[in-house]
Parts: C-alpha cells; structure tokens; sequence
C-alpha cells in the first residue's frame, strides 16, 4: 500500500488503494504535494499499528451518537435522565451537527463553549456538561470514530483560583443555633410544624433532601430512622422512589430528644388508618411498579395548596348572571360599603339562588416539597431573609409584621420588620455539610461518620474497623449537647416563640432570662437582639431581630 496524491483545484488530497481495490481517502485540503504524501505514508502506518481512524466513519454526526450512545449507558434511571437532560440541553444545540472527525481538534471551540454555558448558569453545571460530552467522544475513539478526545481536560489548565473560589461558595455550613433559627423561620413561612422538624431532623441526621421527602413513617422509630428510599425529581418533573444515592441504605441512631420532635411530627400527620393501594400521581408516565408508592406513607408533607372546592360555585357565574364583573361581586361579599344598595340586594339574592357561599377553593397539600420549590419559598427566605428573584420579579425581603411572615397583596407596605442573614447561601445539602463538620469538631470517629452519611470509607480501616456502641454513645451525646446549647442561646436571644412546638421547647429556659440584650457569635458573625423587658404574656418580636 502506497499513497497517491492529487490536486483538487488549489489543494492536495491523498488516497490510498485498500485490500477490496477501493480508494481509502487519508486526508485533504494541504499545500504542497509533498505535504499530502507526508501525510498518508504517516496514516499508513498507522494502519499498520492499528491506530489509524477511517475518515469516513468519522461522518457520523453527534447527534446520532448521541441517539445510539445514551441507550447503552448501564446507570441508574435518574443518573440516564440527568444524562439525557445535559446532552439535549447543552451539547446537541452547540455541536449535534457536528461530524465526528470535524470535532478531533475541536478543543479551542470546546472549551469557549463551555465559559459560554458557565455565564448562564453554575459553573458545576457547564463542568458536568463537559463532562458528559468528554465521556460521549472518549467512548468514540475507543471505537476509533474520532482521532483523540478534545473534550477530555488536560491537567494543570485553567485558573486554580477561580476554581478554588467556586468550591468556597458550595460549602455553607451553620452551628446548631443558625439550623435551630432557620428551622424555626421555615415554620413561620409555612405556618406548620412539618418543615421545622424536617430541617432539624436533616442537621441531626445529615440526611439528603430526597432521603429526607421519602422517609415514611414505617421507617421511623424509636432511637433509629432507616434510610430505605430516596424520592428523586427527574427532568420531566416525575418523582420516583429510587433506593439512596449508591445504594446507601442505612439505620441512623437518633437522640431522644429528635426521637420526641419525629414522634410529634408522625402524631400530627398520622396517614391514612389503612394503607392504600393507589399510586401517587407524582410518578407520572413512569413505570408505577418500578418506581411508584403508595400515596400518604410520608413522614413530611408536601406544601400547602388551595383547590377548587368540588360543587362550588365560581363567583365569575354569579357575576355573568348579574351582568356585572367579578370585582363587583367579590366587594358585595367582602366590603358591601363600597357598592350601591340595591346593587348589593340584587346580587346577594343570585347568591342565595345558586348557592354562592365564597368558599370556592379547600386548602390541602401537594404529596411532596420539591426542590426548587422548597429553596425559594423555605430555604433561601429562611436563611438570607429574602426571596430570590424569580422570572420577572426581583428579589425581596420577607416582609414580616410581629414576627410573622405577612402574606397576600400589599404585604410589603403592611410589613414593620425584616429578618436579617443568617447564613447566606446555605443550602439543604449545606446542612448536610454541617452534621459532618459537627461529628468532626467532637472528634467522632471516621467509620461512624462514613457510615452516617452514607459514604464508604476507603482504605485499610474501613475494612478492619467496626462501629461500636460506645462510639454512638458518644455520638448522640455530643448531639444532645449542641441540642440543648442551640435552645439555651436561642431562649437568650429572645424566650418566647410564634412556632408553637419551639416555645414549648423554651419554657425550661424561660426563667434563666430576664432582660435580653446579648450579642451572640453565630459562624462567625454577630446577631445582636434588642433589650426587651421580660415579663410579656404573648412574645412581640423585636424589629429585625435574628429569626425569631
């Protein structure tokens, strides 16, 4: 086999002859004859060595490597959607036309692509997007569809500091006091208990927000929780019951003081006295026997949602068979002062015909709190004491008034109070972060601390070192500690609460204070509360006080 070089208008191209007697082409588009032959004697050899990649199946798009790669990942079914939601969201619009041999010395292109996704959102994402498509083309040139790999990162590139900045971000973390405050400000926006234990159950425990959602009431019990499911949120928007994050089913011991808060959440919402058969509909078009549960097993509910009351009447009737407009009907109802007399005899006689009573919606709740939802409107106002901006609104301070979110129209200009920061950019994950930097400073052993968060512990210990009682002894000491530390400071700050659970928690500490002005070091940072007489009946809370 030898090359053969041809001029092609102001190029060279080169071929070779293979064993059917077919023309192989070996390369195109050089400047010199010479060049071209270089070329394909190099390419020959290549041949010979088995490293040489057929330009002509490197025709293939992107997009159809795509189509036939992702099928054949053996993975779990959420690590296939976060695949396919990465491929079709970020790759194939900048690069599923794409020829596979056209991106062999794509690396520039690749990497301007991905500081172009890092703008519009977080650099982990545009990195996992990477990723992804690193995986994709390294599995080509294995199949040598593709020279080499341009998407793989080369070691030592790129700024370190940035990077370093991007990981200081990610690892917000509170002391017991901060997770007490921001639990206790999540009950005040949703008016319930259910996320004030939630948030506590999470810093005690060091459970993932899907372990979290997905704990049902069978696997609570006295002194442990047994992590048997996770609900994980796919792209679609489907919830499905997956076991934990790399199969870590594991039994967590718990102190009683937590064993008393789950068993008051699990009293408050008891589920029904038979188990159902019916499938919660947030599994969607999912496979139900797969991935489905029954509904109302959960410990912790959903968000709370009004729906059309069935049979009611909308106002909007009311106000076509009156002839006038919903806003008129709905101030006869609320403020008849400001409509006519006879106007307001009229309609209140249609009321009475079809039955208008003005409670067209029920309050219920959605079977479970997502995660988006769960970080703008409990997470984020909780611990930054804003609302995050979202769609056309900007963000915002929580407007509260006597201590209280205040809700509905109008409510900033009805507000008195704001809350303060607590721990900016904290996350759920981050109280997470938080029980493991809490087992560390109480010098908890490492095998517990692994086994706890579900993480296996590498090396020669993990396999000749065993979990022992004396060690969660220890462990569950240390957390009643820091338990009774968070309400002591807590009732220092302030000795009363709006959070009904929390106040009955103060009481034993109640008398220990008798005027409050104390600066408290929270991670760091000082909250300060104003000097308020004690002595008061019904807790008034301090212009922007801590989270109280």
């Amino acid at each position: 086999m030898r090359p053969y070089v041809e001029k092609r208008g102001a190029k060279y191209r080169v071929r070779a002859r293979g064993d059917d007697g077919k023309l192989i082409p070996l390369g195109s588009g050089y400047d010199t004859a010479e060049d071209a032959e270089q070329a394909g004697w190099e390419a020959i050899i290549a041949m010979g060595r088995k490293e040489w990649v057929d330009p002509r199946k490197g025709d293939t798009t992107l997009h159809e490597w795509a189509e036939a790669w992702l099928p054949a990942q053996d993975v779990r079914r959420s690590t296939l959607d976060q695949y396919g939601y990465l491929i079709r969201t970020f790759i194939l619009p900048f690069f599923g036309s794409r020829s596979l041999t056209s991106l062999a010395e794509a690396d520039n292109e690749i990497n301007a692509w991905e500081k172009q996704v890092a703008t519009k959102y977080a650099a982990s994402t545009a990195a996992a997007a990477r990723a992804r498509l690193a995986t994709m083309l390294g599995d080509a040139a294995k199949r040598r569809l593709i020279a080499r790999n341009p998407a793989e990162r080369q070691r030592g590139r790129g700024r370190k500091g940035d990077n370093r900045l991007e990981d200081a971000k990610e690892e917000a973390w509170t002391d017991p006091l901060g997770a007490l405050l921001i639990a206790e400000r999540a009950a005040l926006l949703t008016g319930r208990d259910d996320e004030f234990v939630m948030l506590i159950t999470d810093a005690y425990t060091g459970m993932r927000f899907g372990e979290l959602i997905g704990l049902e009431r069978q696997y609570v019990r006295l002194s442990q929780i047994r992590v048997e499911w996770q609900l994980y949120q796919l792209n679609s928007g489907a919830i499905i019951r997956t076991p934990p994050k790399d199969g870590s089913r594991r039994s967590l011991d718990i102190p009683p003081f937590l064993s008393d808060l789950l068993s008051r959440q699990r009293q408050a919402n008891p589920g029904p006295a038979t188990q159902s058969r019916e499938i919660c509909a947030c599994v969607k078009d999912m496979e139900p026997g797969e991935f489905g549960h029954p509904v109302d097993v959960h410990l912790f509910r959903g968000p709370a949602v009004s729906r059309p009351r069935l049979g009611a009447v909308p106002m909007s009737e009311v106000a076509r068979i009156a002839g006038v407009s919903a806003t008129t009907v709905s101030n006869v109802f609320n403020r008849p002062d400001i409509v006519k007399p006879e106007t307001v005899a009229r309609i209140r006689q249609i009321m009475k015909e079809v039955g208008f009573t003005g409670q067209q919606t029920q309050q219920t709740h959605s079977p479970h709190w997502r995660r988006d939802g769960f970080r703008t409107w409990v997470m984020t106002p909780a611990t930054e004491g804003r609302y995050p901006a979202k769609g056309k609104h900007p963000a915002h301070p929580v407007p509260v008034m006597d201590g209280v979110p205040v809700r509905g129209r109008g409510a900033s200009k009805r507000a008195t109070e704001s809350w303060l920061p607590i721990t900016p950019g904290l996350t759920v994950h981050g109280l997470r972060h938080s029980h493991k930097t809490w087992m560390q400073e109480d010098e908890i052993h490492q095998i517990l601390q692994h086994d706890r968060l579900g993480h296996e512990m590498d090396g020669i210990g993990a396999t000749y070192t065993h979990v022992t009682p004396a060690m969660r002894r220890k462990l569950l000491d240390a957390l009643t500690r820091r338990w009774e530390d968070a309400l002591r400071r807590r009732a220092q700050l302030w000795p009363r609460s709006r959070v009904v659970m929390l106040d009955g928690l103060l009481e034993s500490y109640r008398s220990a204070y008798r005027r409050y002005r104390t600066v408290v070091d929270l991670c760091g940072a000082q909250i300060i509360s104003h000097s308020v007489p004690s002595g008061h009946g019904k807790a008034h809370h301090p212009f922007q006080v801590a989270g109280f």
